[in-house]
């Protein structure tokens, strides 16, 4: 199986607004309505604006299979959020493949800007993700409780980061277990 990131272009926005709009991915995110194709296109145009982002297709033997993103790339304090990463089809879940996905940004990102520091924010509704970004050595620096209204209810969000020294100890092990 081959693995990897693609910088998302125009001609996806439709199936990443397919992904972003189904139960599997909207149950666990921070998005709460129907998107439409104009607020697809308008969200495309304005991240397309933003130099502090990247967005990319997960590819899986060139066959797209879902989304990841970073954002508030900040060169000046050495950090960024980990802002997105899910697979769009229910059966990729669980073959390793978003495993291998978060390595690769996490190695694309403190290979490629010289940051210090990669953060998330989670839902607590998301423990799967929750458990993956810890296996990747983020540590929860915080919850804050009952911060996010979802479908009508208060959902606490944890504050996990990882730090490059600890990436570092880490890497090549995973890299080992992850794409055997």
């Amino acid at each position: 199986m081959n693995i990897s990131l693609k910088l998302k272009e125009e001609k996806e926005i439709e199936l990443v607004r397919q992904w972003r709009n189904s139960h599997l991915i909207n149950s666990v995110s921070f998005s709460v309505a129907h998107i439409t194709p104009e607020m697809q296109r308008a969200w495309f145009e304005k991240i397309s604006q933003d130099k502090n982002s990247l967005h990319w297709v997960l590819l899986v033997n060139d066959s797209p299979v879902g989304y990841a993103s970073i954002k508030d790339i900040d060169l000046e304090n050495r950090k960024c959020e980990f802002a997105a990463l899910y697979l769009g089809d229910s059966d990729k879940i669980g073959t390793g493949i978003g495993a291998m996905a978060e390595y690769l940004v996490i190695d694309y990102v403190y290979s490629n800007f010289g940051l210090q520091k990669i953060f998330c924010q989670v839902l607590e509704t998301n423990p799967k993700v929750i458990q993956l970004h810890k296996k990747f050595g983020f540590e929860v620096e915080g919850v804050l409780k009952d911060h996010y209204m979802k479908d009508g209810e208060c959902v606490s969000v944890f504050i996990l980061s990882l730090f490059k020294r600890s990436w570092e100890s880490k890497k090549d092990i995973l890299k080992k277990i992850i794409f055997r």
